[in-house]
């Protein structure tokens, strides 16, 4: 969000090449934020049910399972945030002609994104850009 604030980074709105009369990525804004919701709805502690269990004996049960399948659908939603904020990333360091001076870690993160995302030269759908980015992110298995 900070990004593409341009009293923040002082880029371009939206992180829009071409000004005010795009809207750049500002249509990520609301999945981005209901992603950053989910994940703290989900990261709340089962500790906060507990239950006794084994008739009365135990007054706690760790929710093992559920904490287990929670995890897992926290690093999915990250996977989408880290997916946006890396095009937000390769288009902020475009904008503010960086890409050349940048260490060899960051130029191969770049020309990464940048193999499977054009640069965002004017308004398009953005989802499957960010669906490869985020296979891209969860690794060679996924």
């Amino acid at each position: 969000m900070k990004l593409m604030s341009p009293t923040i980074a002082e880029l371009p709105r939206f992180l829009s090449a071409r000004g005010g009369s795009r809207q750049g990525y500002a249509e990520l804004q609301k999945p981005l934020a209901a992603l950053e919701a989910e994940i703290r709805h989900l990261a709340n502690p089962m500790s906060l049910s507990p239950l006794a269990v084994s008739d009365g004996i135990e007054d706690q049960s760790s929710m093992a399972p559920r904490v287990v399948a929670k995890t897992a659908e926290i690093v999915e939603r990250l996977r989408y945030l880290v997916a946006m904020e890396l095009i937000f990333a390769a288009t902020g360091v475009e904008l503010r002609g960086v890409v050349d001076s940048m260490g060899e870690g960051p130029q191969s993160t770049f020309a990464a994104i940048r193999a499977l995302v054009s640069p965002l030269d004017d308004d398009r759908e953005m989802s499957a850009d960010m669906m490869r980015v985020a296979r891209m992110v969860a690794g060679p298995r996924n």
